[in-house]
């Protein structure tokens, strides 16, 4: 068998100051069947002339800024490998990421197979290395409790296809919806637990406003709920994860002053399960002061316990 082509898809838009590096990334992997394609997505920097600088190594289209989703779509379109990876403009591949992962799915192990990485923020020379803790149970329980870059994963390019790829309706959250359209039509995940990319969060970026991307869960989980449930694949452990998923986005939002959309979605949460995923939001402590005194009273009192002493009172 020969080995299969990797399409390495990689959207850019003003990233003048990373994107050099990251297509180096790609080119560099030791995995020999690659073809790089990066969509210049409206850049108004120097960004596209660096990607042009690569000469033939590197295939390359430039449109109006239509976001990243879009991008992404655009060159899964002008793809002709049988495998996918996605990659940022911000980001490193290491060496190795591609050959480790094709070996993985040329075996079988999965439909998708993803790795760990590590995240660091522009500016700050701290980094974390993500784990998650995946051990090839149901990938819908898994998604909906832990985070995946989109980086992490290598596909199988039929499979994007079939699910109609990105969708550019979302401002963010894009890769958590992906994944999840992807697991719920019964694709098998597998993880290689090694680091084998490097992300960085630019100042500003969309992904980093943790707000905005809560506020697009109404948008994905409820009508993925109804798709599971209508097909009769809805156990009580998916939709004890979807509700903790719910549950957990609005303590987020009551925490941060948007009582209205938190209470919508403690509302769906109750919708999904019984227990309305609190068990994944709170401790047992604050469980018991929810169902006495609701979420947004419980909050409240626990915002008060946290004050600290000589807190100025009104008078």
């Amino acid at each position: 068998m020969n080995p299969p082509l990797v399409s390495i898809i990689m959207p850019c838009f003003n990233a003048e100051a990373h994107v050099r590096e990251a297509i180096q990334s790609a080119v560099d992997q030791t995995y020999p069947q690659t073809e790089v394609i990066v969509v210049d997505d409206g850049s108004t920097d120097s960004s596209l002339g660096i990607v042009q600088s690569f000469g033939d190594r590197v295939r390359w289209t430039s449109g109006p800024n239509r976001g990243a989703a879009a991008a992404r779509n655009t060159g899964l379109a002008m793809a002709t490998g049988d495998l996918v990876q996605f990659h940022d403009c911000d980001d490193l591949l290491l060496p190795g990421k591609l050959e480790r992962q094709v070996e993985a799915m040329i075996a079988g192990r999965a439909d998708i197979v993803f790795c760990d990485w590590e995240m660091s923020r522009e500016g700050d020379g701290r980094a974390k290395i993500h784990r998650p803790p995946y051990d090839g149970s149901d990938p819908v329980v898994f998604l909906l409790k832990h985070t995946l870059s989109g980086i992490a994963p290598l596909h199988w390019r039929r499979n994007l296809v079939a699910v109609g790829g990105w969708r550019e309706d979302l401002p963010c959250s894009q890769e958590f919806d992906l994944h999840m359209r992807l697991a719920c039509c019964g694709l098998t995940f597998a993880k290689i637990p090694e680091v084998l990319f490097r992300a960085r969060l630019r100042r500003g970026s969309i992904s980093g406003d943790y707000n905005r991307v809560m506020r697009q869960y109404e948008k994905i989980l409820p009508d993925l709920y109804v798709v599971l449930q209508a097909g009769g694949k809805m156990d009580d452990a998916r939709a004890r994860a979807f509700a903790g998923r719910m549950a957990r986005a609005a303590r987020h939002l009551l925490q941060r002053g948007d009582r209205t959309r938190a209470d919508e979605y403690f509302r769906v949460a109750r919708s999904m399960h019984r227990e309305g995923g609190l068990a994944a939001a709170y401790s047992p402590f604050m469980r018991c002061l929810c169902r006495i005194l609701g979420p947004v009273l419980a909050e409240r009192l626990v915002q008060l316990r946290r004050k600290p002493v000589g807190w100025p009172t009104a008078g």
